[in-house]
């Protein structure tokens, strides 16, 4: 079970990272082309709802992370 939970959330990662990049890209085209972006055009709409599914996919990712046992030594 831990196997599979671990490679789903690496998957998650991965997409989440990607998903991120491909925002960031977006968002420094608009600040290029210089147009006056408000909260209503369909540019800004696909920035935030990027951003919505980057962060939810990013937090799904961690949460269904495996726990790791930390071995602590007693000094």
């Amino acid at each position: 079970m831990a196997g599979m939970r671990a490679r789903a959330s690496d998957r998650l990662l991965h997409s989440g990272v990607e998903l991120s990049v491909d925002r960031y890209e977006m968002a420094q085209r608009a600040h290029a082309d210089r147009a006056p972006v408000d909260a209503f055009t369909e540019e800004s709409s696909v920035l935030l709802l990027t951003g919505l599914v980057s962060r939810f996919t990013l937090w799904l990712a961690l949460r269904i992370r495996p726990r790791q046992k930390v071995l602590r030594q007693n000094w």
